[in-house]
């Protein structure tokens, strides 16, 4: 008898997870001592988010909070996401890239398995010049795999 577990992969969190959420969640860190723990329920990993250890289709859910993309090749990241993600399974992290980073992005994801896909600045001046020459847009990026 096989019982299914949702898998909550929380990568870059460090001691401070993105979110709580049902099922079990596990913190990642790319340096293991960052990652204290808040909870003897929450498992801690160094996790390098272009080589994830897990199996195909493994994971449930995977958030990141301004990791993804800033110590990794976030096209890889999101290519190795995408493989250990359930079908069903999302992805939901928060990144910082600049415009013309985030139209590669976007064009690589839509060759990808994923539907739903949500890919927006947070700011609302993103469009403005000062605003692309002197900061750095925070973006959110959420899809579900099909």
């Amino acid at each position: 008898m096989s019982i299914e577990r949702d898998i909550h992969l929380d990568l870059g969190s460090g001691d401070q997870p993105y979110e709580h959420t049902e099922g079990k969640t596990i913190q990642s860190d790319i340096y293991y001592d960052d990652v204290g723990g808040t909870s003897p329920d929450e498992p801690l990993m160094s996790i390098d988010a272009e080589h994830i250890p897990f199996r195909d289709e493994s994971i449930s859910r995977i958030t990141s909070l301004a990791a993804m993309g800033i110590m990794t090749d976030l096209e890889e990241s999101l290519a190795e996401a995408i493989r250990v993600l359930k079908s069903g399974g999302t992805l939901e992290i928060i990144t910082y890239l600049f415009w013309e980073d985030a139209k590669s992005i976007r064009k690589f994801l839509l060759t990808q398995p994923i539907k739903n896909l949500y890919m927006r600045p947070l700011a609302q001046d993103f469009r403005e010049e000062e605003f692309i020459d002197n900061v750095t847009p925070t973006w959110k990026v959420k899809f579900t795999k099909v």
